[in-house]
């Protein structure tokens, strides 16, 4: 079963689509091999950032970085619910 965004979005997700086309996790999730790659280096280097600062990534924090990796957020979903998630401490 197909859900749109905005049925996702009831459910906790970040929006994922713009007014002139809605996503559905189905062509969210059709990412590239190189892009799927491209995301786990970029979450890896993200990881080794914050461990170096002497933080550890919440399960929740992680559970969102694989959903990214899979393709089913992009970016922006991605930054958006890390800073809306009640494990993440701002200066």
């Amino acid at each position: 079963m197909t859900q749109t965004a905005p049925t996702l979005r009831r459910r906790g997700f970040p929006s994922v689509y713009d007014k002139d086309h809605i996503m559905t996790v189905e062509t969210i999730s059709q990412i590239s091999a190189a892009e799927r790659a491209r995301r786990h280096r970029e979450v890896h280097f993200a990881r080794g950032n914050v461990r170096h600062e002497g933080g550890i990534l919440s399960d929740e924090i992680e559970q969102l970085n694989a959903r990214y990796i899979a393709g089913e957020i992009d970016s922006d979903a991605l930054t958006g619910a890390i800073l809306a998630s009640q494990t993440v401490q701002l200066p």
